[in-house]
């Protein structure tokens, strides 16, 4: 698990305005696949990717519904 949560924080890290949707697609799929102690960690990093680098709000609201959805 440990190199699982690595993987993941650095896959945050790398995260810019011109990946952002395809690499959201990837940590979305990696969120529904994860453990419970590191799903936590991994919805509040994509929120928080989200909130910076939105490119429009539609997809900004669609986002969020579907990391709820992949979280519920």
């Amino acid at each position: 698990m440990s190199i699982r949560r690595r993987a993941m924080e650095l896959s945050f890290q790398l995260v810019t305005e011109s990946n952002l949707e395809i690499m959201t697609r990837e940590l979305l799929a990696f969120l529904g696949r994860s453990e419970p102690e590191v799903k936590t960690v991994c919805a509040s990093n994509l929120v928080s990717i989200v909130e910076r680098y939105s490119p429009t709000p539609a997809w900004h609201f669609h986002t969020l519904l579907d990391i709820l959805h992949v979280v519920s």
